[in-house]
């Protein structure tokens, strides 16, 4: 095995060294200094919660002691990256352990590359594209961290290829007990953590499987929904990669597929360029007052003139360039945050169309549309328990709503439920435990092996005991900041 061969190994390492030396833009000192804990913030601006403290490990020994003496004492312990999640699943009112000093590369042998849990997706594409490696799929975000966007389930829009997850050879994991397992991708126990949102154990290292670097190429293209229902199968089966935004109130959907490229040209123009303070400070007014406008049946309207000059230019122009350039587009909230909620329903591939045309019925029938687009993708079915693909090829219909009121997510869900349904774990989920559990065939299995390796469930939080310890007596919520902030009255836990 060799460790860091690259001739640029040491420039590399002095990176590394540099993130690790950076504090987190996560951290703020909101609260009163005499409590002795700061807010912490994710970076989708949606959640806050405050911590009883805050470590930033440097190395594995380092995250070990920490869980050992969490579960001496009955604390909660979560690992954090970058909080990406629209779902407060990284919230603690125990101990939090923030990742952004463990990222570096541990070592590369052929196509199979190791890194700490922490380490960037995009930090992870640079090593590899210096390697002349990549990774097979990657989501349209490549600022999560690579533990964090695993555990999770992220997906791109391939038919052809199943969740990041699909492609992790190896994890080390640190559990409850302060035993380190390492879990290859054909053992039993692999399917269980593969996609486990931290509920049993902290991800300490991950092992990719990766490919030889290649280029690819997006086209795009406007259709409209009677096209799309035509063409769907036959685009997604021809293309190595998919990604569609579907307007309701045009009734149109707008298309890019990507395929390989025999050369790289010049990078994608992206439609999200770097802005004054001041530039994003009025965009970003301007378009919360649209979107609460456009809540209204009375502004429908204006609102289909709007999108009706908008919505062919949704997709960057593309020219050739390195796969993962090409594949992390589109992410408006990274550029321009607004605090969406967003929601990503998952429908059995051959429930597709079935889905999108309820959808269709029901925005025409009651003439509320969403003011946001609908992203659609789809991915290969996988293996893991708790992953919303498992044994089933998937379509992901992605929703998201500002203003915020929960109205609009709940008419999808009541709409799309009769459909075998589930939702994505790091996005807002309206399901019922009970409702999850008839659908997830192994939903027992995975409560079993939580108690088995977390009795004292350390690694548990108000979000996922929602689901998965409904009995529970909870810790305070974290705070949505789309909504009144809700006082925090826990008591103070220092180790």
């Amino acid at each position: 095995m060799l460790t860091s061969p690259h001739p640029n190994s040491e420039e590399i390492s002095a990176q590394s060294s540099h993130h690790r030396t950076q504090p987190s833009p996560m951290l703020s000192q909101e609260t009163a200094r005499g409590a002795g804990r700061v807010a912490l913030h994710s970076s989708t601006l949606l959640h806050r919660f405050s911590p009883a403290q805050v470590i930033h490990p440097e190395s594995e020994p380092e995250i070990l002691q920490v869980i050992q003496n969490a579960a001496s004492r009955g604390i909660p312990v979560r690992a954090i990256g970058s909080m990406h999640s629209y779902a407060p699943i990284f919230a603690t009112e125990g101990i939090c352990v923030v990742l952004d000093r463990y990222n570096r590369l541990v070592q590369i042998q052929g196509e199979l590359v190791t890194v700490e849990a922490g380490m960037k997706i995009s930090a992870l594409n640079e090593l590899l594209a210096n390697r002349g490696l990549a990774l097979p799929i990657v989501g349209a975000i490549d600022q999560q961290t690579v533990s964090g966007a695993i555990l999770t389930g992220t997906h791109g829009g391939s038919l052809h290829h199943p969740s990041m997850s699909g492609y992790v050879h190896q994890l080390r994991l640190i559990r409850a007990d302060g035993s380190v397992l390492t879990l290859q991708s054909s053992q039993p126990d692999f399917q269980a953590v593969a996609v486990s949102m931290g509920l049993l154990g902290l991800i300490s290292t991950v092992t990719f499987r990766c490919v030889p670097a290649f280029d690819l190429q997006g086209e795009s293209q406007s259709l409209s929904m009677d096209e799309l229902f035509q063409q769907f199968d036959h685009i997604h089966q021809n293309n190595q990669y998919v990604d569609i935004e579907y307007v309701p109130i045009t009734d149109n959907a707008q298309v890019l597929t990507i395929n390989r490229a025999a050369k790289a040209g010049i990078t994608k123009t992206s439609a999200f360029v770097n802005r004054s303070g001041l530039e994003r400070k009025i965009k970003t007014f301007l378009l919360k007052g649209m979107l609460s406008l456009f809540q209204h049946r009375s502004f429908n309207w204006l609102h289909y003139l709007l999108l009706r000059f908008h919505e062919t230019n949704i997709y960057p122009t593309y020219q050739a360039d390195r796969s993962d350039r090409v594949l992390t587009n589109l992410d408006q909230s990274y550029y321009d945050p607004i605090p969406l909620n967003n929601m990503e329903v998952a429908v059995p591939y051959h429930r597709a169309l079935e889905a999108l045309q309820v959808l269709r019925n029901h925005f025409r029938q009651t003439q509320r549309y969403p003011n946001i687009f609908i992203r659609i993708r789809c991915s290969a079915a996988d293996n893991f328990w708790l992953s919303p693909a498992y044994k089933q090829t998937t379509c992901w219909l992605d929703f998201r709503e500002y203003p915020y009121t929960g109205a609009f997510f709940s008419e999808v869900i009541k709409q799309l439920e009769p459909l075998n349904i589930k939702c994505h774990w790091g996005k807002e989920n309206p399901l019922s435990p009970e409702f999850l559990k008839q659908r997830y065939e192994k939903w027992d299995d995975f409560l079993q092996l939580r108690q088995a390796w977390d009795p004292q469930k350390i690694f548990r939080n108000d979000c996922l005991d929602f689901f998965f310890d409904p009995g529970s007596k909870s810790f305070p919520k974290a705070v949505n900041l789309n909504h009144q902030p809700i006082e925090n009255n826990c008591k103070e836990v220092l180790l």
